[in-house]
């Protein structure tokens, strides 16, 4: 898919999406968010994976994700999720359209979702590692029937 047509996808296609990681930060910067680095790493800071960034502060492995504000894709989820994180970058400023549902302690904007429509940004992996940390095979789930709702609309 080009640029410009995810571009439109994200913009102004009524279908449900959900980005995860790289994806969560392309569709926030489609509405005017900006993404950048989490910070330098710094003293006594480990570099959690020295062979991507270095230099850079990581969130690589498994952290836990508290629920800021309540949505139907949490559904069934404790307030403090375990996902699988893999990412030294982060939306820094989040565009006005989209409400803040999920943070951790070094990334503050964890997950999104648009005022208006069923598009959804989790900077997490929520299909990683669903044996041991089941919270992102049910947010999938979850945002399944959030897709399949709609589409009865």
């Amino acid at each position: 898919i080009t640029r410009p047509a995810y571009r439109w996808l994200t913009r102004q296609c009524p279908v449900p999406q959900i980005g995860f990681c790289g994806g969560h930060q392309i569709i926030a910067r489609h509405f005017g968010g900006t993404v950048a680095h989490i910070r330098p790493l710094g003293p006594g800071d480990p570099d959690l994976n020295p062979e991507y960034s270095p230099g850079k502060f990581k969130e690589w492995g498994v952290f836990p994700v508290r629920v800021v504000k309540d949505d139907p894709l949490f559904k069934g989820l404790p307030r403090t999720l375990l996902m699988q994180e893999r990412h030294c970058m982060e939306v820094k400023t989040l565009p006005p359209v989209f409400n803040l549902l999920a943070s951790t302690a070094d990334c503050r904007v964890q997950t999104f979702v648009h005022r208006r429509k069923p598009l959804y940004g989790v900077q997490f992996h929520p299909e990683s590692g669903p044996e041991a940390y089941p919270h992102g095979p049910r947010l999938l789930r979850n945002f399944f029937a959030i897709a399949r709702a709609h589409r009865a609309d």
